[in-house]
Order: C-alpha cells, then sequence, then structure tokens
C-alpha cells in the first residue's frame, strides 16, 4: 500500500500520538475538527476566487490572503495538537505575533477601499462572500472550541490573538469579494 488512508487504530473511539491516547470527543480534537473544516472551507473560496476574481488586479491579494490562512491554520493545527499530546512544541513552527500582525495589515489595506460600515451586513451577496461568511461563522466556532480546550491547555497569548482576529479577516475578505465583484451589501431592516 502505497498510503495508509486508514490505520484502524481509532476504530474504539481514541487516538494515540506517541504513547498518549485521547478520546476522539475530547476538546482537543472539537478544536483541531474546526479548523480543519475552516480550511477546507478556505479551500473552496480560494476555488471559486481563482474562478470570479482571476481577470481582477483585487484578485491576488485575496487569493494571497487565503493562502496564507491556510498555510497559518496547519500551523495552528500542529501547535495545538502538540499541546494537546504533551508534545515538546519547540520542535514544531508556531503562531506568532508576526502572523497576526499581517493578519491585521492585511485588514487595514482591505479597509482602505471599501465603504464605511454603517451596518450590519447580511452574509451572501456574491457566491465567494457567501463561503466567506461560511468560514467565518466556523472560525468562531474554533476560536470559542479554543477557549474550551485552552482551559486544560494553555496557548499563547499569540496564538488566542491570531484565533480572535480570523474571523475579522474573513469578514473582511466577505466584504471585499463582494466590492470587487461590485454586489451591493444588503443590510438587515429587521422586520
Amino acid at each position: 500500500m502505497k498510503t495508509r488512508f486508514f490505520t484502524g487504530k481509532g476504530d474504539k473511539g481514541q487516538s494515540t500520538f506517541g504513547n498518549k491516547r485521547i478520546a476522539k470527543d475530547d476538546a482537543l480534537f472539537e478544536f483541531l475538527g474546526n479548523l480543519d473544516e475552516l480550511n477546507s472551507w478556505l479551500g473552496l473560496c480560494i476555488v471559486e476566487a481563482k474562478k470570479t476574481l482571476s481577470k481582477k488586479k483585487e484578485g491576488l491579494l485575496m487569493l494571497e490572503s487565503l493562502e496564507h490562512l491556510q498555510e497559518d491554520l496547519f500551523i495552528a493545527q500542529a501547535e495545538a495538537a502538540a499541546i494537546g499530546f504533551s508534545y515538546s512544541i519547540k520542535k514544531i513552527p508556531r503562531i506568532t505575533e508576526a502572523k497576526t500582525a499581517r493578519i491585521e495589515h492585511m485588514i487595514q489595506k482591505i479597509d482602505t477601499v471599501l465603504p464605511t460600515l454603517r451596518n450590519f451586513v447580511l452574509p451572501g451577496g456574491s457566491g465567494l462572500s457567501a463561503m466567506l461568511d461560511i468560514a467565518r461563522a466556523i472560525s468562531r466556532r474554533a476560536e470559542r472550541s479554543a477557549v474550551a480546550f485552552g482551559k486544560r491547555a494553555a496557548f499563547s497569548k499569540e496564538f488566542l490573538q491570531f484565533m480572535n482576529r480570523l474571523s475579522s479577516a474573513l469578514f473582511a475578505l466577505a466584504r471585499f469579494a463582494n466590492y470587487v465583484l461590485r454586489v451591493k451589501e444588503k443590510n438587515p431592516n429587521y422586520k
């Protein structure tokens, strides 16, 4: 067999890393699963961005931003898994203040071109924006699950700041997608 798609070792509801076994319904796996789901949605967003924004100059900013976020999510998963399985985090890449600063810079760059936000915005508009809105909601769930898991495993302040910025970045990107595609944002009318 060239690729091992399964080992069978988790068939009884536990996963093993080194000598440590953890139940699959543990807060660690809830958090890792949320990050994995988010990263998968970002993959779909990238596919959609390539289809809809490839001929627009702003498309490069969208693609670069999404690809950076995907790479950073893999680092977040590695860091969380290392902490959860009591593995030395010195041997893995980590979420740093620089990664959060890159997200903040991207948000500020997008904000310079977007119209001022005066009301809440209904999710959707373009297909890409709708996908980014789903990713934003998943990122908020991932942040909540990071906080839950963090009650027993200490994340760095940089890690939690990064998790907090993800939803802001995805909201900015969703608005940016509609702006670039010239889709007017809709506000809730509360009727």
